[in-house]
Order: structure tokens, then C-alpha cells, then sequence
């Protein structure tokens, strides 16, 4: 048969590294089922997104349901421009929360630094008047 002595990475190389692959042993047939393999776009295959969590997660999973079958244990880099086309509303709420923060950033900080300065120069005036002050009350 097509699955004697087949690895999942054999034809799923970004399988490679994959929890299933390297900790549970996983076969071809505990995943796809019997012979002829059956696409993932095929109703009944057990592959199809719609019953994936019922026949191949529960096997190993009790109580899997779909939710659990679509979580994405590992988020992608948000920066990445891979990441737009696989979780859009990740991508765009990190880069609307950057926009956020730089915007913070780029508004606030000239007006704290001058602030700071415009303190500085207060304090400065307030220091010369108070020493002024003193020797002209003497001279009264």
C-alpha cells in the first residue's frame, strides 16, 4: 500500500517538526484513514476541517471539539507579511496597536522634552530673582 513505511514528513515536510511527528509517532493512517488517501476538500475524508477534530484529534484528544482542532498553539510573527494572509486580524491589530504606540511616542515626547526644558529655564529665572531680590530689599 501507498502508507508502508511513510513518514508524515515524507509528504507534510512542515511536519517535520511538529509535536504529532517527533513525540506521538504518528502514522499515516491514524490521521488520513484507510487506503485511497482522501483530500482535505473532500467531504467525507476525516481530514476535512469541518470533522477533522472528531475523527483525528478525539482519537487522541478526549472530548476535541472543532475549536480545539483550529487552535494555533504558537502565533506567527505578526511583522511577517506571511502572517496578512494566514490570521489577517492578527497582522492588523499589531500593526494598528504599532501605529498606536509610535504615534504616542512621536507626539509626546518632543512635548515632555519641552516641557522639561521650559522647566528648567522657569527654575533658572526663579533662582536669579530670589537673589536679586534680597540685596535690593537691603538697599531700602
Amino acid at each position: 500500500g501507498f502508507y508502508k513505511g511513510r513518514q508524515c514528513e515524507d509528504c507534510h515536510p512542515a511536519a517535520a517538526l511538529d509535536i504529532h511527528t517527533t513525540r506521538a509517532n504518528l502514522t499515516c493512517r491514524q490521521c488520513h484513514g484507510g487506503e485511497p488517501i482522501a483530500s482535505i476538500n473532500y467531504y467525507w475524508s476525516p481530514m476535512n476541517p469541518i470533522r477533522r477534530h472528531a475523527y483525528v484529534c478525539a482519537k487522541c484528544h478526549q472530548g476535541a471539539n472543532a475549536s480545539y482542532a483550529a487552535y494555533v498553539v504558537h502565533a506567527p510573527n505578526p511583522a511577517l507579511s506571511s502572517t496578512f494572509r494566514e490570521f489577517p486580524v492578527l497582522a492588523y491589530a499589531f500593526w494598528i496597536m504599532v501605529v498606536i504606540a509610535v504615534g504616542t511616542f512621536v507626539l509626546f515626547l518632543p512635548h515632555t522634552i519641552l516641557w522639561g526644558i521650559r522647566e528648567l529655564f522657569i527654575k533658572k529665572k526663579a533662582k536669579e530673582n530670589k537673589t536679586i531680590e534680597p540685596d535690593s530689599q537691603k538697599a531700602d
